[in-house]
């Protein structure tokens, strides 16, 4: 067993350029399809993890909790927040880095449902109703 690691090794090095030069010719010729199932991997990633966050919660304001997948990230102080959960993009290299980020920045909003949400806005934009 050992001696097939070390003929693996051996012959990876020998052929190292050989098989860079090819999956940079591979990647080039299908970058915009590479680029199209990284992104849709991440962001589906990111759906995962904020289903998963939000099975078993419910509204923050009035306690709905039918379909938990369609509550909304409200925060709670508009001058805290870094940025808008549903927006932010991971990609390969940093996808723990912004998950951890947006485990901070949920810390700063309630979960609430859609109805909930439109009436804070509403209420922020004209505070008589």
């Amino acid at each position: 067993m050992a001696d097939n690691k070390e003929y693996a090794k051996e012959w990876y090095k020998k052929n190292r350029e050989r098989i860079r030069a090819r999956e940079k010719k591979r990647y080039e010729e299908n970058k915009d399809k590479i680029s199209k199932q990284r992104k849709d991997r991440y962001q589906k990633l990111k759906k995962d993890f904020l289903l998963t966050y939000k099975i078993g919660k419910n509204c923050d304001l009035c306690g709905w909790k039918k379909h938990p997948e369609i509550l909304q990230f409200h925060h709670k102080d508009r001058k805290g927040k870094s940025f808008t959960i549903g927006n932010i993009q991971i990609t390969e290299r940093y996808a723990s880095k912004k998950l951890k980020l947006i485990q901070e920045e949920i810390k700063k909003c309630i979960l609430i449902c859609p109805n909930c949400h439109a009436v804070l806005h509403l209420k922020e934009r004209r505070p008589n109703v």
